[in-house]
C-alpha cells in the first residue's frame, strides 16, 4: 500500500467533522463540540460538519448510509483540507476515494 502524506494545513483550511462510526451526539454535548470548533476557528481554520453528524435513530445513532454520505462527502469535498472523527468505523467505507481525493 501507497502511504500518503497530507499537505500541512494552512490558515483557512476547512476541517470537516463527520461520525462514521455513530451520531456524534454519543460523544457527549454538542455545546462541547462548539467549544472545540472555536478553538480550532481562533487558530485560522474553518470548520463545518457532516450532514447527518446529529441524526439519532432508536439505537442513538444515524444510519450507515448517512454516516457514510459524510465520509464520502467529507473525501470528495476540493475544500476540505483535514477530517476529524471521534468515532471510527472501518468496515464499510470506500477507501479508494481517500487516495483519489484532494487531501
Amino acid at each position: 500500500m501507497t502511504k500518503i502524506f497530507p499537505k500541512k494545513l494552512q490558515k483557512g483550511d476547512e476541517i470537516r467533522v463527520i461520525s462514521p462510526s455513530s451520531s456524534l451526539t454519543r460523544t457527549g454535548k454538542f455545546e462541547d463540540k462548539l467549544k472545540a470548533k472555536a478553538r480550532l476557528e481562533a487558530l485560522g481554520y474553518q470548520v463545518t460538519f457532516g450532514q447527518h453528524i446529529l441524526e439519532n435513530d432508536l439505537l442513538e445513532s444515524s444510519s450507515i448510509n448517512s454516516r457514510l454520505a459524510d465520509f464520502h462527502a467529507a473525501f470528495l469535498d476540493p475544500n476540505v483540507k483535514a477530517i476529524l472523527c471521534p468515532l471510527v468505523a472501518l468496515t464499510l467505507m470506500n477507501f479508494s476515494l481517500i487516495s483519489i481525493g484532494t487531501l
